[in-house]
């Protein structure tokens, strides 16, 4: 309410002496790039980050359209997402807080190989621009069948699990 989306230096340093009061020593970061004050107050404050590009909630070739579109919109997709990979590590890569990369949040493996296709090159990216951190992707498919194949070239495995309401 203070703030709204801006970057407020009181507040970030609030929320994080919190966390770190309450005893936490990891935070996975919300789905885009952060603040470097926060990843700066991070390092002070001894917490160890997993850090996001904004990739959320994409399906893949299945966006309701027929032939070659399918193909290019993926690919359009992909190109973005190395390109918000290549920056955030770029510009990231040097505060010790930082030790997990994370490539996507909560996108359809089970309904199209060409997500799993642009996980394993955003992970293999990640990779190849930071060999010295882990790399990974957030899904929310623990319990599918084939769970075990959207992990192939993860370093950690991540779910998103929502309670459910009992009325």
């Amino acid at each position: 309410p203070k703030c709204g989306g801006a970057a407020n230096e009181d507040v970030i340093t609030s929320d994080l002496e919190m966390i770190k009061a309450s005893g936490a020593n990891f935070i996975r970061m919300c789905h885009y790039p952060h603040d470097r004050r926060e990843l700066e107050l991070a390092d002070r404050l001894g917490l160890c980050l997993l850090v996001e590009i904004p990739l959320c909630a994409y399906m893949g070739d299945t966006f309701g359209i027929d032939g070659s579109e399918n193909k290019a919109q993926n690919e359009l997709v992909y190109a973005n997402a190395c390109e918000c990979m290549r920056r955030m590590i770029v510009r990231d890569r040097n505060p010790p807080s930082v030790i997990i990369w994370s490539v996507s949040n909560e996108n359809n493996e089970p309904a199209d190989n060409a997500v799993l296709d642009n996980h394993k090159g955003l992970i293999g990216l990640t990779k190849k621009l930071d060999p010295t951190r882990l790399a990974t992707h957030v899904s929310t498919y623990s319990t599918h069948v084939d769970r075990d194949k959207f992990f192939v070239n993860d370093d950690v495995i991540c779910f998103n699990a929502y309670p459910v309401q009992f009325a």
